[in-house]
């Protein structure tokens, strides 16, 4: 009877161990069987889920293809950019206007497109920074080309100041933030464009002419900066990338810092730097 009670004890601790195991193999199988999180559907284009009523609330779309490439980037992709308002005694958006804190300003996003080469600026999952500001720079020379009427811009990076770069969250993706600092020639002076049916738009297809507002009033800065006068460019990318969309997102703004014909120097980044952020980190590329 004492051999018979020990088998038992034997086979029952036995018995034990293997309702234990099934029921680990049996939980782990579930764990890994359950299903993933529906993947996010991405927009054909960003949504600006806030902008601050100092800026028009609509903006303007412009491919960047050809505008990368003559700089020797060799991507495509789109730029979404805004203007502030009107808010002075000037007609013109406050950009074009130096007594404004949002002169020389600009708020929006770039998508970058993947090619053959794979995602834009990004190596083993790292953010290559200075090509993000190239993404800029090219930018900047393409409007002062083509809006300020400079016949050779001179747009690069201020090599005394070093790109900082951090990682951050946006649009609930880990993404980067980089900053550095540009060398510019401002977009007011001598040789202005007029423009007409310049369309902005609401982000719901809606259309709007902000022609008035970028019509330059030489009146409204001829007192205060020379006619294409070089500014330091404070200047913030935040960056990160969307499988669904297969695109790069750069959301961008700058603040500037010049001597003005008075002598004194302004600089503007710290005024406007929580309203620019706030706007940048309120936009996303899914439903």
């Amino acid at each position: 009877m004492k051999i018979v009670s020990n088998i038992s004890a034997v086979m029952y601790k036995k018995i034990v161990l293997i309702i234990i195991t099934l029921l680990i193999l049996v939980s782990c199988n579930l764990e890994f069987t359950l299903p993933n999180n529906p993947s996010r559907v991405g927009l054909t284009d960003p949504s600006f889920e806030y902008i601050s009523d100092n800026w028009i609330p609509y903006y303007k779309k412009g491919p960047m293809n050809s505008v990368w490439q003559s700089e020797g980037i060799d991507r495509e992709g789109y730029n979404y950019y805004f203007f502030p308002k009107a808010q002075s005694n000037c007609n013109n958006s406050d950009r074009f206007n130096p007594n404004s804190i949002y002169f020389q300003s600009w708020f929006g996003m770039y998508t970058v497109s993947d090619n053959s080469d794979g995602i834009y600026a990004l190596n083993n999952q790292e953010i290559n920074e200075y090509e993000i500001l190239k993404l800029a720079i090219a930018d900047q020379n393409h409007w002062l080309r083509n809006f300020a009427g400079i016949g050779t811009p001179s747009v690069y990076l201020d090599s005394t100041i070093g790109i900082v770069k951090e990682r951050i969250m946006i649009d609930s993706t880990e993404g980067w933030r980089i900053s550095g600092r540009l060398i510019s020639n401002v977009d007011v002076g001598s040789n202005n464009k007029t423009f007409s049916n310049l369309l902005v738009n609401d982000g719901n297809g809606n259309l709007y002419d902000v022609s008035e507002v970028v019509n330059i009033d030489i009146n409204c800065w001829e007192g205060y900066v020379s006619s294409y006068q070089k500014v330091f460019l404070d200047a913030f990318a935040y960056v990160w990338y969307s499988e669904e969309n297969l695109e790069l997102n750069v959301g961008y703004f700058n603040g500037i810092e010049y001597l003005s014909k008075d002598g004194d120097t302004y600089k503007t980044i710290n005024l406007i730097y929580s309203e620019l952020e706030e706007m940048v980190l309120n936009i996303t590329v899914y439903e």
